[in-house]
């Protein structure tokens, strides 16, 4: 089958962070910024549940969010936390200093949430890109909000909403059988502790949810995936982006009796070459939302 003989999460995330960088929603960004900026400039206490490499933590080092306080990566894959940690570490080195901190802890982003809440230790903002279509939307908003001070922001970019496109497709009939069966394997999901996660529908629940957990939602915005063919190819890492999405199809439903008699090895075969050839084009509908605690 084409594509990559061997996958890496670490180097699928460093690939994800160019196609992140083009689909956050701007506006939803803007009030994030703003919502720090009225903070007063003290030292920040940020959790970011789901670091991964560290991309969200540059972003916003970048953008002059971050100078002083610190900075907690939460992440249960300890290769990728340590990329985070190390690209952090990196980049505060190359600023000449500054009063910020970085904590990298192994673990899950609920239980950590709960027991920081519990200890006392609360955030000022905590962040969680493209993992709540992983979690239990209740629980997890529960405990964001618990973990929260007064006044506090949630800020949950790329989250999953529903819609996942490849053209071109020449079979229209295997093609969505494929994303129906591969939605539903999202949504049927469980956590460790049996709860439904958020699945295909996570972005629009956040809108409804949010409320019930006594947050109020700030902003919110699409922030799409749109991947396509630039000059018979595409930028940076982004094929091995591609490949890796089409890969994670396939380990989805590869045991999907149904969908495999009907043609899923030659669909992944041909979405690969695809990308080999430059034409494939890639869409996710995703929702950037941000959250506000009272007071």
């Amino acid at each position: 089958m084409p594509g990559p003989e061997h996958y890496n999460t670490v180097r699928y995330l460093k690939a994800k962070a160019a196609v992140d960088d083009d689909a956050l929603n701007a506006r939803v960004y803007d009030a994030l910024a703003h919502g720090i900026s009225d903070m007063g400039g003290k030292p920040l206490r940020v959790i970011e549940l789901g670091a991964g490499v560290g991309s969200t933590f540059r972003r916003l080092f970048e953008r002059g969010l971050l100078s002083s306080g610190e900075y907690t990566m939460v992440d249960h894959d300890s290769e990728s936390l340590e990329e985070a940690s190390r690209a952090a570490n990196a980049i505060l080195d190359s600023s000449g200093g500054t009063e910020l901190s970085v904590n990298p802890v192994v673990g899950d982003a609920v239980a950590y949430l709960q027991g920081e809440a519990e200890a006392g230790r609360l955030a000022d903002v905590i962040i969680a890109q493209a993992l709540v279509d992983l979690l239990n939307v209740p629980e997890f908003l529960g405990a964001a909000a618990n973990a929260l001070r007064p006044g506090g922001l949630l800020y949950l970019p790329i989250t999953f909403d529903g819609e996942t496109v490849f053209e071109p497709t020449a079979n229209a009939v295997l093609n969505a059988r494929v994303f129906d069966s591969y939605h539903r394997a999202m949504d049927d999901r469980r956590t460790p502790n049996g709860l439904p996660t958020g699945g295909r529908k996570a972005g629009r629940t956040l809108l409804t949810e949010i409320p019930q957990a006594g947050l109020e939602i700030a902003a919110a915005g699409s922030s799409d995936w749109v991947v396509y063919p630039q000059d018979g190819g595409y930028p940076e890492d982004v094929a091995y982006f591609l490949h890796h999405i089409i890969n994670f199809v396939w380990e989805t439903l590869s045991e999907n009796a149904v969908v495999f008699s009907a043609g899923l090895e030659e669909w992944v075969a041909g979405r690969h070459r695809q990308v080999e050839l430059g034409e494939l084009i890639y869409i996710a509908h995703q929702l950037d939302v941000l959250a506000r605690k009272p007071g």
